[in-house]
């Protein structure tokens, strides 16, 4: 599915008006190129809808499990995603040493952290 704007829309009519002038005049009634068949249409990404993961439980490095409802692009309720942010070492390894462990989040600062999605 594509959603064209009117000035696409117009971009595209004035492409196959001159494919079909081009294809009545030429000898020629092979494949035009990808880059100037007007029918080619290049997947673009559209916004469905959003949601939002509070990230404030990783400054304590704890695991944050959560399921959160995925709002379309007119606030309806679409879905939901069911995600965790899991601290990790840096080979993916989820048990974390004592030292690892801080109870100030301020302590991580300029500290490499490693989490799993």
């Amino acid at each position: 599915m594509s959603v064209w704007s009117c000035e696409k829309f117009n971009d595209k009519l004035a492409m196959m008006r001159d494919a079909l002038n081009s294809y009545e005049q030429s000898e020629f009634k092979g494949q035009a190129p990808q880059d100037e068949d007007p029918f080619q249409v290049e997947a673009e990404p559209i916004l469905l809808g959003q949601c939002f993961y509070m990230l404030e439980g990783l400054a304590y490095q704890m695991d944050n499990p959560r399921t959160i409802p995925i709002a379309a692009t007119n606030n309806d309720i679409c879905g939901e995603l069911v995600m965790n942010v899991v601290p990790c070492d840096e080979n993916g390894g989820e048990e974390l040493d004592e030292d690892q462990l801080t109870d100030d989040p301020k302590d991580l600062l300029n500290q490499t952290l490693d989490f799993k999605v």
